[in-house]
């Protein structure tokens, strides 16, 4: 199947999970149901060399209504020497620990440099990724509520550990219109 098939019968795949350190990344306390038990594997960082990403052709409109709702696609390539984590193969005592997942955020084009924060919305991976791999990852996003012309960010993170920008990794920003609705 081409890489554009793919990407087209690609379902969206969300979740609701924190990546880095700019949220709390501390297990719960021992005794709670999500505690990490002490035999139980722990997903590790990944080292600066798997935090490498190649962007391919990504589905991402020009032109979209102030307010709406809808999903963005991008190829990905694992351009590092790791093999990256979908959610089923990550850490079984920290559901999701450890996972590749992506992420979009607008940008002001007239603030550049301005830090905005990630929506918690992620895009998942549909299975581990090898090295030199690719894939086609997708995630929902609500266009601001103001007209104006934005830049969309698409990031990966490596779930509770960091953001594949932090480490130097390539990023995809694109040009998008908003307009009244």
């Amino acid at each position: 199947m081409s890489k554009l098939r793919a990407f087209a019968a690609l379902p969206v795949l969300l979740s609701l999970v924190a990546c880095g350190n700019d949220e709390t990344d501390e297990p719960q306390a021992k005794g709670s149901p999500a505690a990490v038990a002490p035999d139980a594997p722990i997903t590790q960082p990944l080292p600066d060399s798997g935090f490498k990403v190649e962007w391919g052709l990504p589905g991402i409109p020009a032109k979209i209504p102030a307010g709406k709702r809808f999903a963005v696609g991008v190829i990905v390539t694992n351009a590092g020497d790791q093999v990256w984590l979908d959610d089923k193969s990550s850490d079984p005592a920290r559901p999701g620990a450890g996972a590749i997942r992506l992420a979009a955020r607008w940008l002001k084009t007239d603030k550049p440099g301005q830090d905005v924060p990630y929506p918690q919305l992620r895009g998942q991976l549909p299975g581990p990724l090898m090295p030199g791999g690719s894939t086609v990852m997708a995630v929902e996003v609500a266009a601001p509520t103001e007209p104006g012309t934005y830049f969309l960010q698409l990031d990966l993170c490596q779930e509770l550990f960091a953001w594949f920008e932090t480490r130097g990794a390539a990023r995809l920003v694109v040009p998008v219109t908003v307009s009244a609705s």
